[in-house]
């Protein structure tokens, strides 16, 4: 299936794109929870593009039954992609049988490659069904998928939509640069090196770009999402709210986590209701049901979180550091911190001191 590499830096440059992700994929252990689907998959797919990558580079120097099984990786991609872009966009956390059918051809290689002594590498058709079909065909039902499921996809927060279709780029990417290669062969292969490292390095960068939001992490974002959901759901049973409840709750979610709108010291509630596109006495009353607060408490309690961690710095002025939180008047900071912490900025920067 892979031409023979004899250039002694294009096997370093493979060396390095599989020391990437054998460090992401320990990394992504040493923070594993069995609780976490998700996580468990992601693992597993990082492990097998080391896998994959360690075949590529070395797989003339390899044992026949160690072939026969990293060949068969190739069709693990497509089905771990799907089930994980899937469940994302869902927020579930089980595993259906119909995703673990999708595994079959797999086994069914082992079997054939193990077991029964056929050897893939020499099969041009089986390799093509590998690679370029069954691996595109979970692709391009992945993005039909997410275009069936708009509706669900608007109700991720800002940081979850970006990983998603980073991750769906990234792997058609892979899938794109695998097929190209087994359409040209030799005349493609250094090329075909050079763009796995651009991946694996990619790959690494998002996912520690977007980890402390996308539940792959111990303070997942997505619980708290996840929550205000259920909540959504329980307070449109009984409040006059909108049956979308929870889509708004997580835009409003990113509006303050991600883009931390409430530096701004002119925020009010029809700019922010204008911005989740509700009307601002919803907005309200969402507020005050779930949260238990009111509109300026709410973005108050997140202006004195931002601002306990700039109190940190001694060298920064109280009446900058009120500023710099949103609030514009040095007696409307006291207050509102005192209000949230019980003692006034200067008390919570002597404790720090002391």
């Amino acid at each position: 299936m892979y031409p023979l590499i004899e250039s002694t830096n294009l096997k370093y440059i493979g060396l390095f794109a599989g020391s990437l992700l054998l460090f992401l994929s320990i990394h992504i252990y040493s923070t594993f929870r069995k609780s976490n689907v998700r996580r468990l998959v992601l693992l597993i797919m990082t492990i097998c593009a080391f896998l994959h990558i360690i075949y590529i580079v070395f797989f003339q120097d390899l044992p026949f039954l160690l072939k026969q099984f990293l060949i068969g990786i190739s069709t693990v991609f497509g089905p771990l992609g799907l089930f994980y872009i899937q469940n994302l966009v869902k927020g579930s956390q089980k595993i259906e049988l119909t995703e673990i059918i999708n595994f079959l051809p797999f086994f069914g290689l082992i079997v054939m490659g193990m077991v029964l002594g056929i050897d893939i590498q020499e099969n041009y058709l089986l390799q093509l069904l590998i690679v370029v079909v069954h691996w595109g065909m979970f692709q391009l039902y992945a993005i039909f998928w997410l275009f069936q499921n708009k509706d669900k996809v608007q109700g991720l927060n800002t940081s979850e939509k970006k990983w998603l279709w980073s991750l769906l780029v990234l792997l058609t990417f892979v899938w794109l640069n695998q097929s190209v290669l087994f359409l040209a062969r030799e005349a493609y292969h250094s090329f075909f090196i050079y763009l796995i490292a651009i991946g694996s390095v990619l790959i690494t960068l998002f996912y520690f770009r977007f980890k402390s939001t996308l539940n792959l992490e111990p303070s997942d974002q997505s619980m708290i999402k996840k929550s205000a959901a259920k909540k959504a759901v329980s307070l449109n049973e009984n409040q006059q709210l909108p049956e979308n409840a929870h889509i708004y709750l997580n835009k409003l979610e990113t509006l303050v986590t991600d883009e931390k709108i409430y530096l701004d010291p002119n925020l009010t509630i029809p700019k922010m209701a204008e911005k989740i596109q509700i009307q601002p006495y919803l907005l309200s009353q969402m507020i005050n049901n779930y949260y238990h607060q009111s509109f300026p408490d709410y973005i108050n309690s997140f202006r004195i979180e931002e601002a306990k961690t700039l109190l940190e710095d001694n060298s920064l002025k109280i009446s900058s550091i009120a500023a710099d939180c949103g609030f514009n008047t040095l007696s409307s900071f006291n207050l509102a911190f005192k209000k949230h912490a019980s003692k006034t900025p200067s008390q919570y920067r002597n404790e720090l001191i002391s």
